[in-house]
């Protein structure tokens, strides 16, 4: 009885440990560098990824913050396109940034004639929060940024959600 006892004790604990991994906030490495890259598994995209990343820091951004229904300071980097048909707002996934999920696209949707509004998820990268939520509080925050657009550029300005993974 008491071995029963034990290994249930020892898979609760180890079940804590690795849903403690999955939801919580921990540092990403700058995926934007391309050394960091070569030493992921991306090691085979690094040379696009970095492109990407490259061309996003030559443009100008403006960087947004909003606060979550929840309180937490959420962070948008907007790239504005000279008479736009529309924005394409950009959410990474799980445990991601912009940089992987997203680099590669960016310049082709700004080429169609889109503004970017690139977000951090929260709880990564520049915006606050501990836990990930798989989408249960994130997609009240995808509402928060399409609000803040319409707030500033109008509510009949179209707006485009591009997801991946979590983000999606």
């Amino acid at each position: 009885m008491l071995w029963i006892l034990l290994a249930v004790l020892l898979a609760a604990a180890a079940a804590f440990a690795i849903l403690q991994f999955a939801v919580l906030h921990h540092p990403m490495p700058d995926l934007s560098d391309p050394r960091v890259l070569r030493m992921t598994k991306w090691k085979k995209y690094a040379a696009q990824i970095a492109q990407g990343a490259a061309w996003v820091r030559s443009h100008e951004k403006e960087q947004w913050y909003a606060q979550s229904f929840d309180g937490l300071r959420l962070h948008a980097q907007f790239v504005a396109h000279e008479n736009a048909k529309g924005t394409v707002l950009l959410m990474h996934g799980y445990r991601s940034s912009y940089v992987l999920d997203f680099s590669c696209a960016l310049e082709s949707y700004h080429q169609k004639g889109y503004n970017l509004l690139i977000c951090d998820q929260r709880a990564h990268n520049q915006s606050q929060g501990r836990v990930i939520t798989f989408g249960v509080k994130e997609r009240k925050d995808v509402q928060v940024w399409a609000d803040l657009l319409a707030e500033r550029l109008g509510e009949t300005h179209p707006v485009f959600l591009c997801g991946l993974s979590m983000g999606a």
